[in-house]
């Protein structure tokens, strides 16, 4: 992931949709305090340094280290369904492509967990794949314990506290050569366990960037109504 999160069209896209999203709600330099839970390698983490004071947190070390390297300097080692802060601490949490993984072993229970240390109002963006039957080798490469349905979605926001202002899919243009590709993956035999994420021709990365890039400003508009993945901003319910 860190050699290609700075290059890679679909890192790249992702940037630009949840970017996008976010600006509905805040502006540059807003101040606020951000928690980009599950950082991974940082690749989300720089760019959520526009809304204010950013900390990555990630289960590991590895990981955290990555961030550093890319001065990141607030990180936490932990995992996002004990987070050690007290209640109230953070304006905004973003969690990309962490509540499908097979470390989380109740996905309620984390976003409970995000609940308790948000403040009042504060937001919630959350990113996962979407539907069960685009299981492929990707997932099984990337400890994929689930993928969701829209509605499974819109159910764990709102049984957890929160109101829901946004949700829709992404990768949208290019949500049927994903499933077609899942298809042969199905058909073929002894087919390579790898990951969707690797070295990609340069005018082919360009041209698939372009079009996720599209969907970004589609999204300013719109909700999309299908997708390879979705993403769902949430408000936290105050009493």
């Amino acid at each position: 992931m860190a050699a290609f999160d700075h290059t890679h069209w679909y890192f790249l896209g992702m940037k630009r949709i949840m970017t996008t999203i976010l600006d509905t709600k805040y502006e540059s330099n807003s101040k606020l305090q951000v928690l980009d839970a599950g950082a991974g390698t940082g690749w989300f983490t720089e760019v959520l340094g526009k809304y204010g004071n950013v900390t990555a947190l990630d289960i590991s070390e590895d990981a955290l280290r990555f961030c550093r390297e890319r001065g990141i300097k607030n990180t936490i080692q932990a995992d996002v369904a004990k987070i050690p802060v007290k209640d109230g601490s953070f304006d905004l949490i973003v969690c990309s492509e962490v509540l499908y993984h097979q470390y989380v072993k109740d996905d309620g229970e984390v976003m409970r967990e995000f609940n308790r240390v948000l403040k009042p109002s504060g937001r919630l963006l959350v990113k996962v794949p979407a539907h069960s039957y685009l299981w492929g080798m990707h997932d099984t490469v990337n400890l994929t314990k689930h993928r969701y349905e829209k509605d499974e979605l819109r159910k764990i926001f709102l049984d957890n506290g929160f109101i829901i202002e946004r949700i829709t899919y992404a990768n949208f243009f290019l949500f049927p050569l994903v499933y077609l590709k899942r298809r042969m993956e199905r058909k073929i035999h002894n087919v390579q366990e790898e990951s969707d994420i690797k070295d990609t021709p340069r005018a082919i990365n360009s041209l698939l960037y372009l079009i996720l890039s599209l969907e970004a400003k589609l999204m300013c508009f719109v909700n999309l109504p299908q997708g390879s993945s979705l993403v769902c901003l949430g408000k936290k319910v105050t009493s």
